[in-house]
């Protein structure tokens, strides 16, 4: 055979090739497609708060910050929580991460350790597990958890398991203080100026939690359809 007559059937056998990958891949039976689309979220409308500006500003001394030695007495109690400005008033309270001489906590007959805890699964299997450790022995320290309060919703699916658990513990949402600006959706400023440039781009955030809820309300508001699989 002749040298011409190789590279005519090396061509021909690259171009089957091809064709053949390619009809094999869009058929589904290497590489399966997404089952999910891209949706359009209805766009939210937040509450405008009630304005007040005849508030007088009342002047409160300052307490005595805390010491340093742990108190070592109270009753014990252990509070898990990720890294955010709202939690630091109760941190401050604390005087540490154990409970510290002087502190608003010890003077409330409080001995409270915190944990950094940001994994949020974990928090509720801990809520689970103290919950029924305290049903057999009511002597069993107590445990708090901190979420951002966007993920109550999601959270709340512990309540469930509570009761699954046989317990008659509730959940009971409270607030030690609130976020001062860190929670936001971070992008380049083209998207700001123009939002379609962020279509087809990722966004890094914490599902189910106020990290997510703020991008997804930003897409709704600027026409932005978004990924719903998780897995992807």
């Amino acid at each position: 055979m002749t040298t011409r007559g190789k590279i005519v059937i090396g061509l021909l056998l690259v171009v089957g090739l091809y064709f053949g990958i390619n009809k094999l891949v869009s058929s589904g039976a290497v590489f399966k497609k997404a089952d999910t689309q891209s949706v359009l979220l209805n766009s939210i409308e937040l509450p405008t708060a009630a304005g007040n500006g005849n508030r007088a500003n009342v002047a409160v001394p300052l307490a005595a910050l805390p010491g340093t030695t742990p108190a070592e007495k109270g009753t014990p109690i252990t509070w898990e929580v990720m890294a955010w400005n709202s939690q630091m008033a109760g941190m401050l309270a604390n005087g540490g991460p154990r409970t510290t001489q002087g502190s608003a906590m010890a003077a409330n007959g409080l001995d409270l350790q915190i944990v950094r805890q940001d994994d949020v699964a974990k928090m509720q299997a801990d809520l689970v597990k103290n919950a029924a450790d305290l049903d057999a022995n009511p002597s069993t320290p107590g445990l708090l958890v901190s979420i951002m309060g966007d993920g109550l919703p999601g959270f709340s699916a512990v309540q469930e398991q509570l009761k699954k658990a046989g317990t008659q513990l509730q959940i009971i949402p409270y607030s030690v203080g609130k976020s001062f600006g860190e929670d936001k959706l971070m992008g380049p400023k083209e998207w700001l100026d123009n939002p379609k440039l962020a279509v087809g781009k990722t966004i890094a955030c914490y599902l189910r939690d106020g990290d997510q809820n703020i991008a997804l309300k930003w897409c709704a508001d600027n026409g932005l359809k978004v990924n719903p699989d998780e897995t992807t």
